[in-house]
């Protein structure tokens, strides 16, 4: 077998399409490749007859080492992303001398000959072959945002150190910014995502109990799945720039499913325009904020729910849809328990879940209205002057980059932003906060997922990369032709039937008893680490004996989804691993601490989960 091939074989499990492009000889770069005195191959880019090396002339193995060398954070490091490969040697001579192999390895490279030339002549498989190893190359920048994504909760726990290739770095400038930018994203989102988890995790299960029997008596959105076929979806968010064309609205209702955020639902109902459904998703009992009237029964607007919002949907009556989600296995077990209800995308805002709903339906095209994930450039609002929750940031004067941004329900308590400028819908620039520019990078990545032809009719805020601008207008003279009637479809997800008490009831029981279990492990997984503390014990008996612990509590996907949520932060130091260079008693000292965090969060999480489940029972 040639070197090549060796390669390929590694490359076909990690990436069969790039396995096939390598194959067909596809070029995108004029590749000149040198002996060294080394032994070892170099490579350049020959452009506009220039040659551009990747390594060095001579020594390109010598030069990495040093490159590696400098690099303070490496040694300690468990999590990589290399951007820019040449031939591979950043990669291979990370791994030289480590103890322990990386959690995560992105490798990340622009160039598909490059690649090739590094396959035809240096062994790639010990980097490869890792179960760790993640391959990225001559993919979109929104591939490395979702490859972050998939391995958050390690990159949170453990960072990552990202290593970019000088020579890369300078032949392909605005690739590697792309990537950065991307790094950037996700490390913004992961952050505020881990204060939210930290901080609702537990008013989730809390919701989520309270939900129970809504969910189990609602409707579910699986007898709709492909059903609406190039039927029109308007997702009608709460942005300011709503105000331009909210007057369309009655009219686009004749000829297209209509589906509204929470926060502007009151509005719509005041200005005389019910929604086909308004969606809800928020954790917090701010979501009672949305719902100014009492009961929704005579509106004709029906809500559909996700399980873990703050419970709303009694104000709906019968009136009401559920589904479950990809947040964790849990919510399979939940749909196989109480449903079908159907499965959508976990989403971090209300307007991605309806989102979500229409692609799971099959509508085709998806119309945005009111989605500026920007402010009123004049009035630095955040949402429409109807929507249920407004804020208005204070620009700072002379500052370009930075706005006082108010909390909620105290406009006088005030904290300094970050303020970014994106390019906008209608052209130019518009500034956007933190928070709507991690939302903006999400709604991108879900059209970038998505078949269906998507439409931004905002007519304002920021420019959605993958959507067709268009007004409100230019829509409506293009879907005119055809009309939707809801209540038929209505009828039909009405075929899902409810879940009877008894079932209700065998769901609460399972999950207590499945609880009860975890006590019983962390309660031997303590006896045993109280144990080993008694008596001189290395990492690896420690591991031996309380790898299983781990195994029998978060194998089981109930008990999992409720410790992580009951639980985050205590549960979060057991994520958090100390440095993968450490000497043996450090790595001893961080092992203990790690199992002693994991048996805390059990039991932590199932004491608060008893309270829930048996509210009238006093604490042990």
């Amino acid at each position: 077998m040639s070197l090549f091939d060796h390669n390929l074989s590694a490359v076909s499990r990690l990436d069969p399409d790039l396995a096939q492009a390598l194959r067909s000889g596809r070029e995108d770069e004029s590749i000149v490749l040198g002996a060294t005195s080394e032994n070892a191959p170099s490579v350049g880019i020959l452009r506009n007859g220039k040659t551009f090396l990747l390594h060095h002339p001579q020594k390109p193995l010598t030069d990495t080492r040093e490159m590696i060398a400098s690099i303070k954070d490496a040694p300690g490091a468990w999590n990589f992303a290399v951007l820019g490969l040449g031939l591979g040697y950043v990669p291979l001579l990370l791994l030289e001398g480590r103890k322990h192999p990386p959690d995560f390895l992105l490798l990340v490279e622009p160039s598909i000959s490059v690649f090739r030339a590094a396959c035809q002549r240096v062994d790639l498989k010990p980097v490869l072959e890792l179960p760790s190893c993640c391959l990225l190359v001559g993919k979109p920048s929104a591939l490395t945002y979702e490859a972050l994504m998939a391995n958050l909760p390690r990159i949170l726990a453990n960072r990552i150190t990202v290593i970019q290739h000088p020579p890369t770095r300078h032949l392909f400038p605005e690739w590697m910014q792309e990537q950065e930018a991307r790094i950037r994203d996700v490390w913004r989102f992961g952050e505020s995502s881990l204060i939210s988890k930290h901080r609702d995790g537990q008013q989730y299960v809390l919701n989520l109990l309270g939900n129970l029997p809504a969910f189990a008596e609602s409707r579910g959105i699986r007898a709709g799945r492909s059903a609406l076929r190039n039927v029109p979806a308007i997702i009608v968010a709460g942005g300011p720039s709503l105000k331009k064309n909210v007057d369309r609205l009655k009219e686009l209702r004749k000829h297209a499913l209509v589906l509204c955020v929470d926060t502007i639902l009151d509005y719509l109902l005041e200005i005389g325009i019910p929604p086909h459904l308004a969606v809800t998703v928020d954790p917090s009992e701010l979501n009672l904020r949305h719902y100014r009237k009492q009961s929704y029964t005579d509106s004709g607007v029906r809500l559909a729910f996700d399980p873990e919002c703050f419970p709303v949907s009694h104000r709906f009556g019968d009136e009401t849809l559920t589904y479950t989600t990809d947040k964790s296995e849990f919510f399979v077990w939940l749909d196989k328990t109480l449903g079908p209800k159907g499965s959508i995308t976990k989403g971090g805002m209300v307007s991605q879940a309806g989102f979500y709903l229409a692609r799971y339906w099959g509508c085709d095209p998806i119309v945005f209205l009111g989605q500026d994930l920007a402010l009123d450039p004049d009035t630095g609002a955040t949402h429409h002057t109807g929507a249920a929750l407004v804020r208005k940031v204070r620009w700072v004067e002379g500052d370009r980059n930075h706005v006082d941004y108010p909390a909620v329900d105290h406009d006088e308590v005030l904290r300094r932003e970050q303020l970014f400028w994106v390019p906008g819908a209608m052209g130019g620039e518009v500034p956007t906060v933190q928070n709507l520019f991690a939302y903006l990078r999400l709604v991108e990545r879900d059209i970038s997922q998505t078949q269906a032809r998507v439409i931004d009719a905002t007519e304002g805020g920021a420019r959605i990369a993958g959507t067709h601008v268009m007004t409100a207008e230019d829509v409506l003279a293009s879907i005119r032709g055809q009309s939707f009637e809801f209540e038929p479809f209505w009828d039909r997800l009405g075929r899902n039937h409810p879940a009877s008490s008894r079932a209700l009831d065998t769901a609460r029981q399972e999950i207590q008893e499945r609880l009860d279990r975890c006590l019983e492990h962390a309660a031997r997984g303590k006896q045993l680490l109280e144990q080993m503390n008694e008596r001189p014990t290395d990492v690896d008996t420690i591991r031996q004996q309380l790898d299983p612990l781990r195994t029998d509590i978060f194998d089981d996907p109930v008990s999992d989804y409720f410790i992580e949520q009951t639980a985050s932060a205590t549960l979060f130091e057991f994520l958090k691993r100390g440095p993968a260079d450490a000497d043996p008693l450090r790595e001893l000292l961080e092992t203990r601490r790690r199992y002693t965090a994991l048996i805390d969060a059990t039991f932590e999480a199932c004491k608060k989960l008893n309270q829930f489940l048996n509210p009238n029972t006093s604490p042990a």
